[in-house]
């Protein structure tokens, strides 16, 4: 845990990629970004062409067409730039803060969910099983990260992260449009499977690998990470037995996950004692559990519930945020200004 006025950005990144892709890519963009731009804005921007991405998927009949899966890679490369770019700019103009931080890789847990989310509609159906496996190691991976940095005071990333699981989707989408390549991953790879799967497949181990380097560093799993990862995996069951809309299921996991990485970044951040993942919500899930195995409740009921409980936390997530925002907000600047320094 650390102190609000002595952060310091401790980060370990083992990206193969990275280097060469900031050095010889991200820094063309650079040269542009004019110096009072702040690297918190850049952060917002980058975010908005992600949550621009959620639009066009709730309002499109067809996320294939050409004009689509176009819009779909700018926004993936819009972001990916701009997610380096903040960074940078935050250096160059040595504006690095806890709020920087906050922003950056809490909004980039709703960020790498849209991004999932965007993949499993592009190449609909995925069977639920899968889609809710996902979407559960996805958030698991995302509050290991941060737990990892809350106990090691260390944020870690590891040889596959944000950047290799964003270039490969940036490269799939790209071939897609090419009528040859998109007939191979049209063709079937094994058992009525078409070869796209092997990228959903890369995704998969990606999350996977991500938790179990991630827990085998930090060497111990607190009791509220353990509750935190039962409360998800029971309610990911839940939600693939009530055969729960794609959507909201999906909306679900990630409130319920997103309250809990932001109390860790909390802890990190602005040194409040360590909290549990909320606990009302923790006991509805039991109570729905024991209540869809002993069928006392209907599953209509139950759906009713969990559509209640998706409220509560959209509402106490705009609170938090709001009040770890407030915290730091001595941090926000409008705009970069020209000292004699530089």
């Amino acid at each position: 845990m650390i102190n609000i006025s002595e952060y310091k950005y401790n980060c370990v990144d083992k990206s193969i990629l990275l280097p060469y892709f900031k050095k010889y890519y991200v820094s063309l963009f650079f040269k542009v970004v004019p110096f009072w731009l702040t690297a918190n804005f850049i952060t917002l921007i980058s975010t908005f062409f992600i949550f621009a991405l959620l639009v066009i998927v709730l309002l499109s009949e067809n996320l294939t067409t050409v004009s689509n899966t176009l819009t779909i890679i700018f926004c993936l490369h819009t972001y990916i730039v701009g997610d380096h770019l903040d960074g940078m700019q935050a250096k160059h103009t040595k504006t690095s803060s806890p709020l920087g931080e906050f922003l950056d890789h809490y909004l980039d847990v709703y960020n790498g969910a849209i991004i999932l989310y965007v993949l499993v509609m592009y190449l609909h159906p995925i069977p639920p099983i899968v889609f809710f496996c996902f979407v559960y190691l996805n958030i698991i991976a995302f509050a290991v990260t941060m737990y990892e940095e809350l106990e090691r005071n260390e944020l870690c990333f590891g040889m596959l992260g944000t950047l290799e699981a964003v270039l490969l989707l940036i490269i799939f989408f790209i071939t897609w449009l090419i009528p040859t390549t998109k007939s191979f991953w049209l063709s079937e790879l094994f058992a009525g499977y078409p070869n796209y799967w092997m990228v959903i497949f890369l995704f998969g181990i990606g999350y996977l690998f991500t938790v179990v380097d991630v827990l085998k560093r930090v060497g111990y799993v607190s009791k509220s990470l353990f509750l935190f990862m039962l409360i998800e995996l029971i309610l990911c069951f839940l939600l693939f037995k009530l055969k729960t809309d794609y959507l909201f299921g999906w909306i679900l996991i990630t409130l319920y996950g997103g309250e809990y990485i932001l109390k860790i970044m909390e802890s990190y951040l602005v040194g409040t004692r360590k909290k549990y993942p909320d606990n009302f919500s923790t006991i509805i899930v039991i109570i729905i559990l024991l209540a869809y195995l002993t069928d006392i409740l209907s599953n209509k009921a139950i759906n009713k519930i969990l559509f209640y409980l998706s409220f509560y936390l959209a509402i106490k997530l705009v609170y938090l945020f709001a009040s770890t925002f407030l915290r730091m907000k001595v941090h926000w600047s409008w705009y970069n200004r020209k000292t004699s320094q530089y």
